[in-house]
């Protein structure tokens, strides 16, 4: 059985190893809010195309599609701080060379897409090992409490690192903001360097295709960690889109220009936060389903309300109640999944829920900017939030009829003996 050692840190941060793992990635998440108005701002400046801004975002993200599924078994059968230790040195080179050609003016498209496409493949690296990582720095015992930390920590750095990136850019440049984001990162791998943690059991592993099957079969032959999946998918296409279309309500509809859009992700941010700290309370991790199912009705009638909201403050307060559950969501369904699977399979099914998270999401936001354009914007968004809150009554009414996914939710994962997927 592992030991965590505590040492001299605060109680909120658990232990020694998971407070340098906080700290670092607080400080490479910030910085990263840097690379990404640099690249944003490079990209308009150099090819003044709004078709090349999201082609630049597109390269980033089709790795996490096509590789975290991979990834996640990987890391199923190597060391996870190996790989975490990879990515993260893997994603200082690739900003190391950005970074370089903009100080020498050498800086260009095509090389700006290539490292957006190699951040992508370490991004994908890294990903769905993030929070299995985070389990065996802290056990299973301080799971949820760990994984809500890390998502306070993770929205802080959204509300506050756009304001520094913002800064920077206006006062020295798009150069300096790569400069300070390359920076960023070195505290991370300093903090993988020196966190220790026991290795974990080695298995005989086993080849590869089976292996990738046998994750697949797993995940849609166990009924709660399908549940967990599809709606999260669900939450994902539905619900997570919308912050894409937020500058035109800023704009179009509330009247609010620029100001007004800062505001709103001000309150997000706000609201985010509130929930990740929510996801700590005892009585999430005793009726997980029940949870779900709030912050699923939660987030739908908040975003149904923002969308037909023509008064910014009604607006701010919807945005805080859609960052609050949405990000709730999320909080708990992670932490639950990783605490009800077999530990052999634990990373080949947070492969898939990165692939959920991060495939469902421009797919959402392609089809409902297709729908805008046939209906009107506020239309599709508030058909989506009536979608999402949907969701949340379905959930509800299976958990008081007592399924069996219900009672899963709360049982320990299956022994990892057994070879065959269950049926």
């Amino acid at each position: 059985m592992p030991h965590f050692q505590r040492g001299h840190v605060p109680a909120f941060l658990i232990n020694r190893n998971f407070a340098l793992f906080t700290l670092g990635s607080f400080v490479a998440a910030t910085g990263s809010w840097s690379a990404a108005v640099a690249i944003g701002w490079l990209v308009l400046e150099l090819g003044n195309s709004t078709f090349l801004l999201g082609l630049a975002g597109f390269a980033q993200m089709i790795p996490l599609l096509v590789l975290s599924y991979p990834a996640g078994a990987l890391s199923d059968r190597v060391d996870r701080r190996k790989i975490m230790l990879l990515a993260q040195v893997g994603g200082l080179a690739v900003a190391t060379v950005l970074t370089g050609t903009a100080l020498l003016g050498l800086v260009s498209i095509p090389l700006i897409l290539l490292a957006s496409l190699a951040m992508g493949v370490f991004n994908a690296l890294a990903w769905p090992v993030w929070t299995v990582f985070i389990k065996d720095l802290v056990g299973p015992e301080n799971l949820r409490r760990a994984v809500a930390l890390n998502a306070v920590r993770f929205n802080i750095t959204r509300v506050i690192g756009p304001v520094i990136a913002g800064w920077l850019l206006a006062q020295f440049g798009a150069t300096t903001c790569l400069v300070v984001s390359t920076a960023c990162i070195v505290p991370m791998i300093g903090a993988i360097v020196v966190i220790r943690t026991t290795p974990p059991p080695r298995r005989e592993p086993e080849p590869w295709l089976p292996a990738l099957k046998l994750g697949v079969s797993y995940s849609w032959g166990t009924p709660h960690v399908r549940e967990l999946l599809l709606t999260a998918g669900v939450i994902g296409l539905l619900v997570m889109p919308w912050q894409n279309f937020l500058p035109s309500f800023a704009r179009d509809i509330l009247r609010a220009g620029p100001q007004g859009y800062g505001w709103l992700l001000a309150a997000i941010g706000a609201g985010a936060v509130a929930g990740a700290f929510a996801t700590g309370h005892p009585l999430i991790s005793r009726s997980p389903r029940q949870a779900l199912a709030i912050f699923a009705l939660l987030s739908g009638v908040s975003l149904t309300l923002f969308a037909l909201s023509t008064s910014l403050w009604l607006s701010l307060v919807t945005c805080a109640g859609v960052g609050f559950a949405s990000i709730a969501f999320m909080v708990v369904a992670n932490a639950t999944l990783q605490l009800s699977v077999r530990d052999d399979l634990i990373g080949r099914v947070m492969g898939l829920y990165t692939v959920v998270n991060a495939g469902v999401m421009p797919v959402g936001s392609l089809i409902q900017g297709a729908i805008s354009e046939q209906v009107t914007l506020a239309t599709t968004v508030a058909g989506a939030g009536i979608g999402a809150a949907l969701l949340g009554v379905l959930l509800a009414r299976q958990t008081v009829r007592g399924g069996a996914g219900a009672r899963a939710y709360s049982e320990s994962p299956e022994p990892t003996g057994k070879a065959e997927a269950p049926g």
